[in-house]
């Protein structure tokens, strides 16, 4: 590899880095006033923790990660030290932030099979494998990182052929939980109760279906950077990709607490008992702030 091949490499990846953390800070100053007006007030139970976690672990957490793509200093031996250290944070990081995102989908969908334990168990033993491989293929068999690529502008590590397969595990681990969860989100909207019909579900169904086909496009891309990719731009969207999600599952549960979701599950007939059940459960469903101590009778599609 030339010296202006190794160039274009790198200046994908701070192009890249750069629309990705426009965007984070873009989309967290524009909503705001939605955050607020919806998980400002109120309790602060399980699902506002996590949105929370979301929404704020993911906005300072990636401020060492910027620090790591744009850092200007001279390469000496302190800078690769600390560009050293810099890395072994944003595997972590990145781990971190993945297990709230599955954790709020894992919520999310335990709520929307009224507290099953049988779809509880089938998640957890998913979600325990995909975290098992992701610090097994991230943490243990990637290694130490590659050759330093002694720049001004930012930390710039050669990924290896050892490292690129422990991250193309990694990736194709984290599809294969959100295939999981779109089916399960598909198989109960599809159910003949679910098609009863409620907004609700159609609003389920349709932010679940564009979350997953926006992290397939996202995660399938990412891993045909470690297959296609030089040594310099394997995983260069990987940063995007972590974002998109995040982005996307706290506008999942910022929708749920739409105030027209709230009118529309209240607009029923109270003398049509199915309706009534199926107001409540939207209710719930729109707070999600009861779903550990409220009885399982109440949740009812």
């Amino acid at each position: 590899m030339n010296a202006s091949e190794i160039q274009a490499e790198v200046n994908a990846g701070y192009y890249l880095g750069a629309i990705s953390f426009a965007l984070l800070f873009h989309e967290y100053f524009i909503t705001l006033d939605i955050e607020v007006e919806r998980y400002w007030t109120g309790t602060h139970s399980l699902p506002t923790v996590l949105f929370f976690l979301n929404r704020y672990v993911t906005l300072l957490g990636n401020i060492p990660v910027i620090v790591e793509n744009y850092w200007v200093a001279p390469p000496t031996p302190q800078k690769i030290a600390t560009c050293i250290a810099l890395q072994s944070y944003h595997r972590y990081f990145f781990i971190v932030g993945q297990i709230i995102v599955g954790a709020m989908l894992m919520l999310r969908t335990y709520a929307l099979y009224e507290r099953s334990k049988r779809v509880a168990a089938l998640m957890a033993a998913f979600s325990i494998a995909v975290v098992v491989v992701c610090f097994w293929s991230t943490l243990v068999k990637a290694g130490q990182s590659g050759d330093n690529l002694p720049l001004p502008i930012g930390c710039t590590f050669a990924v290896t052929d050892s490292q690129n397969v422990a991250f193309i595990i990694s990736w194709a681990a984290m599809s294969v939980f959100d295939c999981m969860i779109f089916l399960l989100t598909l198989g109960r909207a599809l159910t003949p109760r679910s098609r009863e019909g409620t907004h609700l579900l159609t609003v389920l169904l349709r932010d679940g279906s564009i979350y997953f086909g926006v992290m397939m496009v996202c995660n399938v891309a990412n891993i045909l950077t470690f297959v296609l990719g030089g040594a310099y731009s394997r995983g260069v969207g990987a940063t995007l990709t972590n974002i998109i999600s995040s982005i996307m599952i706290s506008r999942l549960m910022l929708n749920l607490r739409d105030p027209e979701l709230r009118r529309r599950g209240q607009a029923v007939d109270d003398d049509d008992e199915d309706d009534t059940e199926l107001a409540e459960f939207s209710t719930f469903m729109m707070s999600l702030a009861t779903v550990v101590e409220r009885p399982r009778d109440s949740f009812v599609i």
